[in-house]
């Protein structure tokens, strides 16, 4: 349970590009797209070809001479969730980011490769302060890598990898370090309250999942389990931002601001261990309608959701993990729509079937980026996350798979 990320590091063209440093010459046949190019439906795979990536190229240059070349736009992607038990299948469209000009052109992406390899990266990108990490933070917006950057690591920290890069917030076109692009795309993603649907009519044998996954959360807190101690992005703080006393910072002097009490590290029987973002809001009186319009007149305090959190207070929404599965009127113990269970939390409702929202504010409402084309609403205090409503109807011996995306307010 979990989401997976698709980024282009480089092209890889039939000739060997300009700008290199003269051998192979420019135009020349490119080995590194001959070993990759299905051949009657096969790829060659040579291995004297690949071997090159197995370095890390030190200029533009160097990359072009081993069949690399800036990346263009775009990748597409499509998933499929099946539920085989079942029989009921859920699909949609991937998520994606594309680069683009300050006027909202078509940008021709950074070479962002680096050797797939789990050897610490070189000497050079480690070095720096935690509150100044070098070049480690123009290439990653996250913590724990930035808290390894200095050498002589103290035990709290994370060396980085080759294989750690490159990573969503690695600049892609003109953002100037990581953390802005991070921050960009957080901004993308902002949404202040999330809306949809619910069916769980017993008569249809219905059963309803929200699914949430919140990509860059990654990049502004981490938890090291291994320490137990959080971990802050402090150039990141607008969208999540720990205050626990155990923060380490990192990329900045000190903690600032404690405006997000509800972001925190569980480690118990309950939840299990991971980050929660918790007391978002409550499921209850103009939270949550039936399709006849109806609210419960009940406050959603007096709703216990299963199983819950023990720092949240009773009926919020908790948000745990950089996926969280949300089922309506579903006990966790019996299986919900999608099989969910390592982050899965059940809130029961007044209502077989209808819709209902709840708030997801950030830390505090963020400065936009000037040079994001098109640029997102100016400070939208929301959070940043993606979701889905997964929808399981039965008629018989046949099932249903229905899905939507979540309706997000700005």
């Amino acid at each position: 349970e979990g989401y997976v990320e698709f980024i282009t590091m480089a092209n890889i063209e039939p000739t060997i590009g300009a700008g290199g440093t003269g051998a192979p010459a420019a135009g020349a046949t490119n080995p590194l797209f001959t070993a990759t190019k299905h051949v009657s439906g096969t790829p060659p795979c040579t291995a004297a070809a690949f071997t090159p990536l197995q370095a890390n190229p030190a200029t533009n240059a160097a990359a072009i001479d081993v069949g690399l070349q800036l990346p263009t736009a775009a990748l597409t992607g499509n998933y499929v969730i099946i539920n085989t038990k079942n029989t009921t299948a859920w699909s949609g469209a991937a998520t994606a980011f594309l680069a683009r000009t300050a006027a909202g052109v078509n940008a021709t992406g950074n070479l962002i490769f680096w050797p797939q390899l789990g050897t610490t990266v070189e000497a050079g990108f480690r070095a720096g302060t935690l509150a100044a990490p070098g070049l480690i933070g123009q290439v990653t917006a996250d913590p724990l890598l930035l808290q390894g950057a200095p050498a002589g690591a103290a035990a709290t920290t994370l060396t980085p990898l080759w294989l750690d890069l490159p990573d969503l917030s690695t600049p892609i076109a003109n953002a100037p370090t990581a953390t802005d692009q991070a921050r960009e795309i957080s901004a993308l993603l902002a949404g202040s309250r999330a809306r949809n649907e619910f069916v769980t009519n017993d008569g249809l044998a219905a059963e309803t999942d929200w699914v949430f996954s919140m990509p860059t959360r990654r990049f502004a807190t981490v938890f090291n389990y291994g320490q137990g101690v959080m971990v802050q992005n402090i150039g990141n703080n607008q969208y999540f931002n720990s205050t626990a006393t155990t923060t380490v910072a990192a990329n900045g002097a000190a903690l600032a601001g404690t405006n997000n009490t509800s972001l925190s590290a569980t480690s118990n029987d309950t939840l299990g261990r991971r980050i929660c973002v918790s007391g978002l809001a409550q499921l209850g009186i103009n939270t949550v309608f039936d399709r006849e319009e109806t609210t419960p007149t009940v406050a959603a305090g007096s709703v216990v959701v299963s199983p819950a959190d023990p720092a949240a207070p009773a009926g919020t929404v908790t948000l745990c993990g950089e996926t969280a599965l949300m089922s309506f009127n579903n006990d966790v113990a019996l299986p919900s729509a999608l099989l969910g269970s390592i982050s899965r939390v059940n809130h029961p409702v007044a209502y077989q079937d209808g819709w209902a929202s709840f708030g997801t504010p950030a830390a505090s409402a963020p400065t936009v980026a000037a040079h994001i084309a098109p640029a997102p609403a100016a400070a939208v205090n929301g959070l940043p996350y993606i979701g889905s409503a997964m929808i399981r109807l039965v008629n018989g011996t046949v099932n249903y798979g229905i899905s939507y995306p979540v309706r997000k307010a700005q």
